[in-house]
């Protein structure tokens, strides 16, 4: 999708994922407009901050192939200043 758009899987490892949770105030967060703060796990308990994101639009849910589970996917959008 490019480096200003990113596809983020909502959390929740075993079973379909839910809007609930994390991922509920994800969905409130981008409804509301917030700024998201990105962070990526690269090891155990290291992480790469991605800066700061806006959500588009509603959660889309996939199918993994690989399992069958359900997926929440969000969109987020690189926001250009940084939130304080």
């Amino acid at each position: 999708m490019g480096e200003d758009v990113l596809r983020y899987v909502g959390r929740g490892r075993d079973g379909d994922q839910a809007l609930d949770g994390d991922n509920e105030s994800l969905r409130q967060a981008i409804e509301r407009g917030l700024q998201i703060r990105v962070f990526e796990a690269v090891a155990k308990n290291k992480y790469l901050d991605h800066g700061y994101w806006f959500g588009e639009g509603d959660p889309e849910w996939v199918l993994e192939p690989e399992s069958g589970r359900k997926l929440v996917v969000f969109v987020l959008r690189r926001a250009e200043t940084i939130a304080p």
